[in-house]
């Protein structure tokens, strides 16, 4: 075992058109554990060339989305053999990757728990979520809280630690192509035995454009929440 870094933990790191990020990101991954998966989601530019330099390992996703790249990189890690933990965060360097260890000392200390959520809005950075994804994502909250019967505070952050029951179970069910993953993740996994806690993580203004389109897809996660309302 490498001193100081968890090789029980795989680190996913879904990516579409991140050059700009991507280095720094895996390098600090790679501090963490030796394993670290950039899932491809068909980029044009310089992700996959500037992740395989900075030792990452590079699957492709034939789909773009985000649901689809988290779907393939869960099931991709259950073929490793003497992986415990699964974390997963967005590849725009938004999330800084040492609040893992925050993630991964709850559930090391909460054996009971199976999805650790790190949830942004108590210390984000000033400006790094806008207005309107703010209210969006505290009625989302609110609705699924309701619906799965979780308090869950910041319900689509994209920083997330998984046990290896939860990704086994996720494997099988999560069908949901793009941002509406976390979503489908804590409706789904609420009903199926799985445990949630929630710890606070920094958040920082991204780099480049973000790819989340607060109308389009919003109205995505509002169907999916509905979906899953009714559907069991």
């Amino acid at each position: 075992m490498t001193e100081g870094k968890y090789n029980n933990l795989v680190i996913l790191i879904p990516t579409l058109n991140e050059e700009d990020s991507i280095g720094y990101l895996v390098n600090s991954c790679k501090k963490l554990t030796d394993n670290v998966i950039v899932v491809d989601g068909l980029s044009i530019d310089d992700t996959v060339v500037i992740s395989k330099k900075e030792g990452a390992e590079v699957i492709y996703c034939k789909k773009k989305g985000k649901g689809n790249a988290i779907i393939d990189g869960l099931k991709y890690v259950l073929k490793k053999p003497n992986i415990e933990y699964i974390a997963y965060l967005d590849g725009d360097s938004t999330y800084d990757p040492y609040d893992i260890k925050i993630l991964l000392d709850k559930m090391l200390n909460e054996k009971k728990l199976d999805v650790i959520i790190g949830n942004r809005l108590p210390k984000r950075e000033k400006g790094s979520i806008k207005f309107i994804n703010i209210i969006g994502n505290y009625l989302f909250s609110f609705l699924i809280s309701l619906i799965s019967r979780v308090k869950i505070s910041d319900s689509q952050s994209g920083l997330r630690l998984l046990s290896k029951k939860a990704t086994m179970i996720y494997s099988d069910c999560l069908e949901s192509s793009g941002f509406d993953i976390e979503t489908e993740m804590i409706i789904k996994g609420s009903r199926k035995g799985i445990k949630f806690g929630e710890v606070p993580v920094s958040y920082r203004c991204r780099e480049g454009n973000s790819k989340l389109n607060p109308f389009r897809d919003g109205f995505k996660i509002l169907k999916t929440i509905i979906k899953y309302s009714f559907k069991r």
